[in-house]
């Protein structure tokens, strides 16, 4: 059965691609989460406006991407949190956390553009690769300082 994909798939096509997948396949999973519709004598033309307004999307959708990229550069984020005498965190700081920084911020990021190899587990400085596809990388500056321990400042006072 030939369809016409409205989503982009993995393994299977892109947006506007004519495929040919088993009818159960396109009746059970495609046509009911609209990711596809049926290939059709008269949807030639449909095939085609589709194409040109999902090259239209992601146009738009990249010129966004590389005006975030643009506003990105060089961004240093804050966080404080609480941490032992010798710089250990207690806890750590995570990509969710730096996603949330960032949409307070302004910035729409999502978690899985954040490149971190593990959670940030010690006070200090450090650089993250913010990755958006299509070659379009940046990098910002994260810098973690301790917290004063309330716990400290009571033993001070006294």
């Amino acid at each position: 059965m030939k369809v016409i994909l409205q989503k982009d798939l993995k393994n299977l096509g892109q947006a506007g691609d004519i495929v040919s997948v088993k009818k159960g396949y396109a009746r059970h999973l495609l046509f009911p989460k609209k990711w596809a519709i049926p290939f059709t004598d008269g949807s030639a033309s449909q095939v085609r406006h589709r194409q040109q307004m999902i090259e239209c999307k992601k146009k738009k959708a990249l010129l966004l991407r590389q005006t975030l990229v643009d506003k990105l550069k060089g961004l240093t984020l804050s966080f404080t949190k609480e941490a032992d005498s010798s710089g250990r965190l207690f806890g750590s700081l995570t990509v969710f956390e730096v996603s949330k920084q960032l949409q307070l911020q302004g910035y729409e990021v999502g978690k899985k553009a954040i490149k971190m190899e593990n959670p940030l587990k010690e006070t200090g400085e450090y650089t993250l690769l913010l990755d958006f596809g299509s070659d379009m990388k940046t990098e910002i500056k994260v810098h973690i300082s301790p917290a004063v321990s309330k716990k400290k400042e009571a033993s001070s006072k006294e």
